[in-house]
């Protein structure tokens, strides 16, 4: 789980948010971000690449 602290906005994002792409279902409930940063704050029991407090982009 990652708590974002920054955020961009993009074309591909404002594509999705005015629809361009149409009903293609790959977009069905998509969250329009691209670029994101900031910290995990949880991870589960199986992983091991990334600890909570680790700062991700």
């Amino acid at each position: 789980l990652v708590r974002v602290r920054a955020t961009s906005l993009n074309r591909r994002d404002l594509n999705m948010l005015h629809n361009d792409y149409g009903d293609d279902a790959s977009y069905a409930g998509g969250i329009p971000l691209s670029d994101g940063a900031g910290e995990v704050i949880a991870v589960g029991d199986a992983v091991t690449r990334f600890a909570v407090g680790d700062r991700v982009a």
